[in-house]
């Protein structure tokens, strides 16, 4: 007798072969779709971080109240005797601070009002915000930490960070659903 077709133990194993192999490539199509995303993100990440590094290298060295002489100059660069930045740009209220009379962040929290680099110092956004302070909310899942460093990690190339003649900036952007997009440019600003 010659019969023609699958009996049910065929079939039954067919169809456990064949559901194998879709799992699988839903399994792998999953990952792939994940993986292709990461990417993605993490150059949205590295954007933001160099905007803001951007934003941050455009602003002046010292504050434009910086004038411990009194004589109505900005004298950040000045080499005059007993003027211009002899210490730490950002350091607290003194003198020969390049920060401004009321050393970082003088003019507050809103950074519209920031004119230096050192008004940015440990400037932590929760949310990604434009040059001026707004919110760009397309961006919500993303967080930035500044940090202005004016010792001695700020040294280049026989530039004192110490005697406020540079600054080296890190911008940090981390993202909060992906932990392992965690970004971080630095650059330097000198006092010339």
């Amino acid at each position: 007798m010659n019969n023609k077709g699958f009996s049910l133990i065929e079939l039954v194993v067919a169809i456990v072969v064949i559901g194998i192999g879709v799992a699988s490539f839903a399994t792998l199509m999953n990952a792939t779709t994940v993986n292709s995303i990461d990417p993605m993100i993490r150059q949205q990440a590295n954007s933001i971080a160099r905007a803001y590094l951007e934003e941050i290298s455009l602003k002046q060295f010292c504050d434009s109240d910086f004038d411990p002489d009194g004589d109505g100059l900005n004298e950040c660069s000045s080499t005059t005797a007993g003027e211009g930045c002899t210490e730490s740009a950002c350091a607290a209220a003194s003198t020969n601070t390049c920060g401004g009379p009321n050393g970082p962040t003088s003019e507050g929290t809103n950074r519209a009002l920031f004119d230096d680099v050192c008004d940015y110092t440990n400037l932590p956004d929760t949310v990604v915000r434009d040059q001026t302070g707004n919110q760009i909310t397309d961006l919500n899942d993303f967080s930035v930490t500044v940090t202005i460093n004016d010792a001695a990690g700020a040294n280049l190339n026989g530039l004192n960070g110490t005697s406020g003649r540079s600054l080296r900036i890190d911008v940090r952007v981390t993202h909060a659903n992906l932990a392992d997009v965690d970004i971080t440019v630095t650059g330097y600003r000198t006092n010339f």
